[in-house]
């Protein structure tokens, strides 16, 4: 009870220098939005056969939400972030020996039987089976290079990706009979996000010598009401926070 009359004086005193007009609550909302561009390697429809691993078979962009954020403050939460692969195949030279030309499936099968063999040698190596002058620093050279060579060959098979995650921000100012507001941040998936709010009430302020009756010698406040503000995309909730907004307030009178 007494934390209650201290946060009920202490918006009456914080309101006592505020305009007879009610400042309106500005909302601002950060979305986290995503881009994958997906790049389908040229083996791809061969990885099941000699991989045992399913491959997308076609180029594709996927946008996705991540996360958000919902303040009465304008400032951003996060920086955006942004990471890639190379788009492009490399040209490998699996058949060193042949000058022929050889088919997409006869070279998916030898890029395969490269994989499995970089496998038997990285695990030559770990064990000790082979290079017993190799250790320290130069196991580790050995190793990442073996890393490289194998992500080079999978690539022919699982594609690369090209990831990009930005942050756009939206600013609303709700309106009193307004509980929900659609915000364009993904037109890839067909989920909406949506900015969702929920009046929880306003603090009681008896005793304070308040009316709601105007009268020539007092003076008008507004005290805010509490209101749960969610952020949805689709089914999954990305953010919740309570915040004071005044337009779904009650505005009272103090005599001078």
């Amino acid at each position: 009870m007494k934390k209650t009359l201290f946060l009920c004086v202490a918006t009456l005193a914080s309101l006592v220098a505020t305009a007879q007009t009610p400042n309106l609550t500005t909302l601002y909302i950060d979305i986290s939005v995503e881009r994958q561009e997906i790049v389908a390697g040229p083996y791809a429809r061969y990885a099941q056969k000699y991989l045992g691993i399913s491959a997308p078979l076609a180029d594709k962009v996927i946008h996705e939400v991540t996360r958000a954020n919902v303040s009465d403050t304008n400032e951003l939460t996060y920086s955006d972030e942004y990471a890639a692969s190379e788009g492009d195949f490399s040209k490998l030279p699996i058949d060193r020996t042949s000058g022929t030309t050889l088919g997409a499936e006869e070279s998916a099968r030898l890029a395969a039987a490269r994989i499995f063999e970089i496998r038997r040698n990285r695990f030559d190596l770990i064990t000790g089976n082979v290079g017993e002058n190799v250790f320290g620093a130069g196991l580790s050279s050995a190793l990442a290079e073996l890393d490289r060579m194998e992500e080079e060959y999978l690539a022919l098979f699982l594609g690369k990706q090209n990831r990009q995650v930005t942050t756009k921000k939206f600013r609303i100012t709700p309106s009193r009979n307004a509980l929900t507001y659609t915000l364009p941040a993904d037109n890839d998936s067909g989920e909406e996000v949506v900015l969702e709010l929920k009046t929880l009430g306003i603090p009681s302020l008896e005793g304070f010598g308040v009316t709601d009756k105007p009268s020539s010698k007092s003076i008008s406040y507004t005290i805010p009401a509490d209101v749960l503000c969610r952020v949805l995309y689709g089914d999954e909730e990305l953010a919740s926070t309570i915040l004071p907004v005044n337009q779904f307030g009650r505005i009272v009178y103090l005599a001078q």
